[in-house]
């Protein structure tokens, strides 16, 4: 039986076992429901500094954040042990840049989070940093995904094809494209405007 290391805390200082899917050590996870930020330093007063309380983490008197959330699910994504999310993060070196352990600088440096978008790695290859984030929607992400490597002429020739009367068989066979991917395509599910593009190609010259 194999031991398997449980993941540490994602805060950069702190050496401490995670509790599991949430990321924090019990120690820093006590402050952010407390005070809102797991990296607060209390005084002697036993109150933390006033610009340090953000006052955007879950509580049970409020709902969280949904920028907030984005932070504290992408430190748990680049962190976590569970074998399906760190074999996309962990195992590929994708972390989080040392600015961005401050939740107030990530929010300086993306803003609030715009309803119906979520954080996206602008390069997939490369970690969590102002010069690599956006705020994207579902549409855009799914375009830049690992698993979907194809291009808007891609796209137009899968959708040609179709229109000339070939099965998705066929066109995932002449053009080496997994079947599935033509056929999200050809039904519209994925890059309809590619397909309407190509229709409205088809009609106009009479191909």
């Amino acid at each position: 039986m194999s031991f398997q290391e449980k993941p540490k805390c994602y805060l950069a200082s702190c050496d401490l076992p995670s509790r599991g899917r949430i990321g924090l050590c019990n120690k820093h996870y006590r402050k952010k429901l407390k005070y809102g930020d797991p990296s607060v330093v209390v005084c002697d007063t036993g109150k933390p500094p006033l610009h340090t309380v953000h006052g955007r983490s879950s509580t049970k008197y409020s709902p969280k954040d949904r920028t907030y959330n984005s932070w504290t699910s992408m430190h748990w994504r680049c962190s976590t042990n569970t074998p399906k999310i760190k074999r996309i993060y962990k195992d590929k070196y994708i972390s989080v840049c040392e600015r961005w352990r401050s939740f107030e600088l990530f929010l300086e440096d993306m803003g609030d989070r715009p309803e119906g978008t979520s954080l996206d790695r602008i390069d997939g290859t490369k970690g969590y940093s102002p010069e690599n984030c956006r705020w994207a929607d579902l549409l855009t992400q799914s375009r830049n995904t690992s698993q979907i490597k194809l291009k808007f002429n891609d796209a137009l020739a899968i959708s040609f094809l179709h229109l000339k009367g070939k099965t998705m068989s066929q066109i995932a066979k002449k053009l080496g494209q997994p079947y599935v991917r033509v056929y999200q395509i050809c039904k519209r599910g994925k890059w309809q405007d590619a397909y309407e593009m190509a229709i409205a190609i088809t009609i106009g010259t009479g191909i």
